[in-house]
């Protein structure tokens, strides 16, 4: 089975999706439905999903390149550090 898998992919075939994808994918659903909320800071969603910041973040920084979501407001904490309020781009185009 090991090497019919192998093959495919020399076939250029792709390959199957790895359960680390999977994880990511669920992940990415779980942030674009909490924005669908409306707008939260990064520390907000990693509270809510229980996920940590670096991985919010990462996923955060996917969907700003590919114009899924934005951050044009920013808060001020306590320490006076300007924090990035995260916004759908379009909530009807991301179904």
């Amino acid at each position: 089975m090991e090497g019919l898998s192998y093959q495919r992919i020399q076939d250029g075939a792709q390959p199957d999706t790895t359960s680390g994808d999977i994880l990511i994918m669920q992940d990415t659903n779980r942030i674009l439905n909490c924005l669908r909320g409306g707008p939260m800071t990064t520390i907000e969603m990693a509270c809510t999903l229980h996920l940590t910041m670096n991985r919010i973040q990462s996923i955060l920084n996917e969907l700003a390149a590919q114009r899924s979501i934005y951050a044009r407001r920013w808060v001020t904490d306590a320490s006076d550090n300007q924090i990035p309020l995260w916004e759908l781009e379009d909530a009807d185009s991301i179904a």
